[in-house]
């Protein structure tokens, strides 16, 4: 009897398991589980990789433009490929998640929630590999011009994964932004003159 209970609390276990690691095959729980959010550890149960990350962000250039759409691509390899990604914009001040994402690939990504706000982290649909090239767009808020940072954590396997690898630093372009503000300025002047001459 003792061993009857024994195997069957061990098969418990085991399904308890794999329901688990299914749940997660479907992308980052941040509903169930939202400290992932801030700590990007999977949970696997299992100590993340310590060596550098074989998938490499790439953003589409140093500098983005407040309210504008910007894009990052994520590399692989032929031969090394994630099937599972959690991705962040992040401040380069605070670490707070900034922005909102949108994917190219809805087969195999989707926005996810942290902190209640929509769409402002990537996960992955399925656990199949991911492919070599995968690109995502990033909109930081129209009001936003400081400095920020792409962070994503990849899934290799159940058993290798790399934890909040970050991009180089990306800068607000606010020459750009400086320049249509003194634009506008300056045809408001000259419209108010226009209009000053018309009068008087």
């Amino acid at each position: 009897m003792k061993i009857a209970r024994r195997e069957a609390f061990v098969f418990l276990a085991v399904m308890l398991v794999i329901v688990d690691v299914d749940a997660r095959s479907n992308g980052a729980p941040v509903g169930s589980n939202p400290e992932i959010c801030d700590t990007m550890i999977p949970g696997h149960g299992i100590s993340a990789q310590v060596t550098k990350s074989p998938f490499s962000i790439v953003p589409a250039k140093m500098k983005y433009m407040p309210g504008k759409k910007f894009s990052v691509t994520i590399n692989a390899t032929q031969s090394q490929q994630f099937k599972g990604i959690f991705m962040q914009m992040r401040r380069n001040d605070t670490d707070a998640i900034v922005g909102t994402w949108s994917v190219m690939d809805a087969d195999k990504f989707k926005t996810v929630s942290c902190a209640g706000v929509e769409d402002n982290a990537v996960t992955h649909v399925d656990k199949t590999m991911k492919g070599t090239v995968n690109k995502f767009m990033w909109t930081p808020p129209k009001d936003f011009d400081d400095a920020v940072y792409v962070a994503a954590t990849f899934v290799e396997s159940y058993s290798s994964y790399w934890v909040k690898q970050t991009s180089s630093t990306i800068s607000a372009d606010t020459k750009l932004t400086s320049s249509l503000v003194l634009t506008i300025v300056m045809i408001s002047i000259s419209l108010s003159t226009t209009f000053l001459g018309l009068e008087f």
